[in-house]
C-alpha cells in the first residue's frame, strides 16, 4: 500500500536524496569483497501482479562458515531508507564482533506506521526464508532485532501485532523514538545541522533558508493536525497492554545527551503491567547522542562516476561538500555494549537518568 505524503518527507527528501546518490555509487561500484548485497523478494500483491521488494543482507565474516546468529535491523527516519549507508559501520563491526549476518529492510517515510510496521516485518520474514533456501541457513539460528529511533518504534508494533518475540532470542531498542510529527520536524533539522556542523558550508545563507522552510513546515503542520498512526498516546497505550511476557529479552540503548530518546517513557509504559520491578528491560547508559548509531564519510568528491551536476545539488541538500559524520569511538562503544547483550552480558552501566549506584551496576530501572 502507498504510504500518504506529508511536509514531512519534503523536508527529509534532500538527506534521502543525497542518501540515494551514495547507494547509487555503491550499487555501481560494489566490489566482490563487499558484505553488503540486496536481495530482491518476489511475491504477488493479491491481485495476480508481481511485486517485487528489497532488503539488504550483510553476511556473516569469512572466518564464519555460517552466521552465528541473524540481526534484523530497522533504522530510523530518513537513515532508515539506506541502512546498509546510513548505519554500515556500527553493523559491520558488530558482524565481526559476534559472526551475525544482518537483514536491514528499507522504509520511506509515510504517516502510517502500522503499515510501515507491517511491511518491514514481512520483509523480514520473506528475507529470513529466501536466505534459509538460498544460502542453507539453518532455521534454529537465533534471530534477533535491533533497531534505532522510530526503528524501535515499528519493530514494537510487529511484535505486538505478530507474537513473533517468542522467535527472537533479543529485542533490543537504541534511542526509541515516540515523537508526535511536529516534534518528528525539529528533529529531522537537528540532524542536517549536525551534519553541517561536520562540514563546510555551502553559502552564508544555508542557516537561514533552512530555519524557515523547517518552521514553515512545522507552523504547517500544527495548523492541519497532522499526526503519524499510531499517534504518540496510542502507542504508549498499545506497549502497556501488548508488550508483555518478553521483558528478559528487551534491552534499551540510551545515550548521555540525547533529548529525542522516549526509552525512560516506554519503561514507564512497560511498568504499567508490571508489578515486580525487577521484571523490566535492562538498560545500557552510554556516552553520546541520538545518532551516536551512524557514522558516515560524506566525501561528494569521492563518489566515483557522479557528475559535477549532481554533486552540486547533493552539496546545496545538506550545505556541504564533505564531512565526516558522527564519531567512531562512540559507534565501537556502542558495538561493545550490544555484543556483549548478545553473548548474555548485563550492561556495562546503567541508564543515563539515574544517578544510582546500584541502578547504574544492574542497568535495571
Amino acid at each position: 500500500m502507498a504510504q500518504q505524503s506529508s511536509p514531512l518527507d519534503e523536508s527529509m527528501s534532500g538527506l534521502v536524496n543525497t542518501l540515494a546518490l551514495y547507494d547509487d555509487a555503491w550499487r555501481k561500484n560494489k566490489r566482490d569483497s563487499d558484505r553488503w548485497e540486496k536481495l530482491e523478494i518476489v511475491s504477488s500483491d493479491g491481485n495476480d501482479e508481481t511485486l517485487t521488494q528489497d532488503v539488504y543482507l550483510l553476511r556473516q565474516p569469512e572466518n564464519f562458515l555460517v552466521p552465528t546468529s541473524v540481526v534484523f535491523f530497522i533504522g530510523g527516519a530518513a537513515l532508515g531508507q539506506y541502512p546498509h549507508i546510513a548505519y554500515s559501520a556500527m553493523l559491520t563491526k558488530l558482524s565481526n564482533s559476534v559472526g551475525c549476518a544482518v537483514l536491514a529492510a528499507p522504509y520511506a517515510t509515510g504517516l502510517n506506521h502500522f503499515e510501515i510496521a507491517k511491511e518491514t516485518g514481512e520483509l523480514f520474514r520473506k528475507g529470513l526464508r529466501k536466505c534459509e533456501c538460498d544460502l542453507g541457513w539453518k532455521e534454529e539460528l537465533p534471530l534477533y532485532t535491533v533497531a534505532h529511533s522510530l526503528g524501535c518504534k515499528l519493530s514494537l508494533i510487529n511484535i505486538a501485532a505478530t507474537g513473533i518475540s517468542e522467535d527472537l532470542s533479543g529485542i533490543g531498542l537504541i534511542s526509541y523514538n515516540n515523537f508526535g510529527f511536529a516534534q518528528s520536524v525539529g528533529m529531522v533539522r537537528s540532524f542536517i545541522q549536525s551534519i553541517q556542523s561536520n562540514g563546510v558550508k555551502e553559502g552564508p545563507g544555508s542557516d537561514a533558508m533552512m530555519d524557515t522552510l523547517f518552521g514553515f513546515v512545522e507552523q504547517f503542520t500544527q495548523g492541519i493536525g497532522l499526526e503519524f498512526e499510531p499517534a504518540p498516546e496510542i502507542m504508549d497505550r498499545l506497549v502497556s497492554t501488548k508488550v508483555t511476557n518478553m521483558n528478559e529479552k528487551i534491552r534499551l540503548f540510551c545515550f548521555s545527551d540525547d533529548g529525542l530518546d522516549c526509552s525512560k517513557q516506554l519503561l514507564d509504559c512497560i511498568a504499567v503491567k508490571n508489578e515486580n520491578m525487577k521484571s523490566l528491560p535492562s538498560v545500557s547508559g552510554l556516552e553520546g547522542t541520538h545518532l551516536s548509531p551512524v557514522y558516515l564519510n560524506l566525501d561528494l568528491e569521492g563518489i566515483y562516476g557522479l557528475s559535477d551536476e549532481a554533486k552540486q545539488i547533493a552539496g546545496q541538500v545538506v550545505g556541504v561538500q564533505a564531512a565526516s559524520f558522527g564519531s567512531e569511538d562512540e559507534v565501537n562503544a556502542l558495538v561493545r555494549e550490544i555484543a556483549s547483550w548478545m553473548t548474555g552480558k548485563e550492561p556495562s552501566q546503567g541508564p543515563p537518568w539515574t544517578s544510582s549506584k546500584e541502578n547504574v551496576l544492574k542497568g535495571r530501572y
